[in-house]
């Protein structure tokens, strides 16, 4: 079929990776505010609007089941499910800093609790979960499992300390030591035309995948740009979540020019905003110093996330503290 490409508006959100297409390809969930809450919404394409399912408040990161009938997400410390025929949300197991799940045809789901673990997998029907892969040196955790056509080999992002570590890897569900099959800072997902999707600087590449041979063949092409991420402790995390039928679908960026440091009073008014919007993917941990006049923060800048200093009394000027290529975090 030719190309074909829209956009659909959502109301705003402060988790702009959780999106995901059923693998019908008929509808996609997202999570948005709803009355100030993030809260699941799902959108089917043959509707005019999307709509939030009742009881998922706080919900992150969903995934569909096999049959496009049901949905798993996290919320509030939980793995949970919601069938979108009715009922409340189940909670299957704890997931206390999750990061994504897969569901299975055999009716298993395998997730990442947080972000210090191997993956893990539960029934869909809930119970004790049990591990699925083994932390390897080197390895800090595994996330955002996608299966592969086969069912048995999953596709899943490596964190590491180590630049040579981090990837996308290749692994069984038998508990076969896996195989890093690309180095990238972000989870590649398989498309069903026979491609690995994966982001680098925000922009979607496409290359063949054989998956009888699980090997990369040709060259990687460009097919979207400004992806927009989650700015986690560890990796930047962009979503693209892809369908039986072809379909892809993935959160664009917004065209705000950065984040925006602001001092508040302890009633949470905005007092001033300190220096410009920065553009670097400025991420959520960041330390005053004792006396007021820095701030330690951490940014992306050239593909390399570091330490840098923020000089209150000078407008925001930036310094830059560290130089390794490993990512440096949490000042």
């Amino acid at each position: 079929p030719r190309e074909t490409r829209l956009e659909i508006s959502t109301p705003s959100t402060t988790r702009p990776w959780s999106i995901a297409i059923s693998p019908d390809g008929l509808t996609i969930a997202f999570v948005a505010e709803s009355e100030g809450v993030p809260t699941l919404w799902v959108r089917p394409l043959n509707a005019v609007a999307a709509r939030p399912l009742r009881g998922t408040s706080g919900a992150t990161d969903p995934f569909w089941s096999p049959d496009s009938q049901s949905i798993g997400f996290f919320a509030n410390g939980k793995l949970k499910r919601i069938d979108l025929s009715g009922g409340a949300p189940q909670s299957l197991a704890d997931a206390l800093q999750p990061y994504g799940g897969a569901w299975s045809r055999n009716g298993t789901i395998i997730f990442a609790p947080h972000q210090l673990s191997p993956l893990l997998q539960v029934s869909a029907d809930g119970g004790v979960p049990s591990a699925v892969t083994q932390l390897a040196p080197g390895h800090v955790g595994h996330m955002f499992p996608r299966f592969l056509p086969d069912g048995v080999h999953v596709l899943y992002f490596v964190d590491g300390g180590p630049t040579d570590i981090r990837g996308a890897y290749i692994g069984r569900l038998d508990g076969t030591p896996p195989r890093k099959l690309l180095s990238v800072r972000e989870p590649a997902a398989y498309a069903s035309t026979g491609h690995l999707l994966f982001v680098r600087d925000n922009e979607i590449f496409a290359q063949a995948f054989d998956v009888a041979r699980l090997e990369l063949r040709g060259s990687a092409f460009r097919i979207a740009d400004r992806v927009a991420a989650r700015l986690g402790d560890y990796a930047h995390l962009a979503a693209i979540s892809t369908s039986n039928t072809g379909d892809i679908v993935y959160r664009g960026a917004g065209i705000a020019s950065g984040r925006q440091l602001t001092w508040y009073n302890r009633s949470g008014e905005p007092v001033r905003r300190v220096g410009p919007a920065d553009p670097f993917r400025v991420q959520d941990t960041l330390s005053v110093s004792p006396d007021g006049q820095r701030v330690a923060l951490c940014r992306t800048v050239d593909g390399n996330l570091d330490v840098w200093i923020m000089d209150l009394t000078r407008n925001g000027a930036m310094t830059r503290v560290t130089l390794d290529p490993a990512e440096d975090i949490a000042p």
